[in-house]
């Protein structure tokens, strides 16, 4: 059974480091350091899900998910946003910026693994299956895939 893919965005090597180790036994797990990598990362591997930290030098997580949710190919990978910064402003700024959730540091490792299943679990509810890119309504078929008659 293929395993999903999980991109860590952090700046620090000790939390990718905590954060691999708690999440590879159940997820491939890539790594990126800051927004350059995790877009090249993001549009090279095509993960599941990111993790993406909001305090990162340059540009920041809420530029980062900005620019992921831009992009055709990512706009639609779930991003949960890990941060130190718990206030409502930047949980708003977060969610504004494109992210599915949020979770603040310090987290339960078992909370950040049931957040990353639920959105995985979601994820894979929305996509269409091939049997239902057409709807008829009597003469008129609409083809979702290219959103034309």
């Amino acid at each position: 059974m293929k395993r999903n893919s999980i991109l860590i965005v952090d700046d620090e090597s000790y939390i990718r480091e905590f954060l691999a180790q708690v999440l590879s036994e159940h997820f491939k797990v890539r790594f990126a350091k800051n927004s350059e990598e995790a877009v090249s990362e993001v549009n090279t591997t095509q993960p599941d899900l990111i993790l993406l930290d909001v305090l990162m030098p340059g540009v920041n997580g809420i530029e980062t998910c900005k620019l992921i949710r831009m992009q055709p190919e990512s706009k639609n990978i779930p991003v949960i946003m890990l941060t130190a910064l718990g206030d409502i402003e930047q949980k708003v700024k977060a969610f504004q910026a494109g992210a599915d959730d949020y979770l603040a540091k310090p987290f339960l490792p078992e909370e950040l693994i049931a957040r990353i299943l639920r959105k995985l679990e979601s994820k894979s509810d929305q996509k269409i299956s091939k049997s239902e890119t057409q709807v008829q309504l009597g003469n008129l078929k609409l083809k979702l895939d290219s959103l034309s008659l």
